[in-house]
Order: structure tokens, then C-alpha cells, then sequence
């Protein structure tokens, strides 16, 4: 099974068109050149590939370990299927 880190390193390696080793979850968005816009776009495409709503979540993220925390809280919080 996939980590979700696995998953969004994956996703901001293909969006942004960065290489693995710039994935790392200690990394600033910023350092990657990624900005407030981009990162608000990029939050869609994780709601699409998580099927998750991240709209209370959009406000803080700097590092791509906090895009992985924020998606496994709402993952958690997430009613389980019976």
C-alpha cells in the first residue's frame, strides 16, 4: 500500500515537474518555487486523488510534510465505510 507521502511526493513531482530527492517532507513549498496560487491549485488535485475536501484545511501549509499531515487528519477524520 501507498504511503500518502509516497502519494503527494508523487503528485508534486509530476504537477510541478520536480524531482524526487526536492520532495522531501522537511522542504519549503517555497523553496520549490511554489506559491500561495499554485499551492491552493495543487490542494485541488489532492482532494481529487484523495476524494477528500480540504476547504477547512486550506489556511497553513509551508512544507510538503505539512500537505501530508493536513491530508492524513482529514483522511482520519474521514467516517469509515461499514
Amino acid at each position: 500500500m501507498t504511503t500518502v507521502l509516497a502519494r503527494v511526493q508523487s503528485l508534486l513531482q509530476e504537477h510541478f515537474s520536480l524531482a524526487p530527492d526536492q520532495t522531501a517532507p522537511d522542504r519549503r513549498l517555497t523553496e520549490l518555487g511554489i506559491e500561495s496560487l499554485d499551492a491552493v491549485e495543487f490542494l485541488f488535485k489532492l482532494e481529487d486523488e484523495f476524494e477528500i475536501s480540504l476547504t477547512e484545511e486550506r489556511a497553513v501549509f509551508n512544507t510538503v510534510g505539512d500537505i501530508v499531515s493536513i491530508v492524513e487528519k482529514v483522511l482520519a477524520a474521514r467516517p469509515s465505510a461499514a
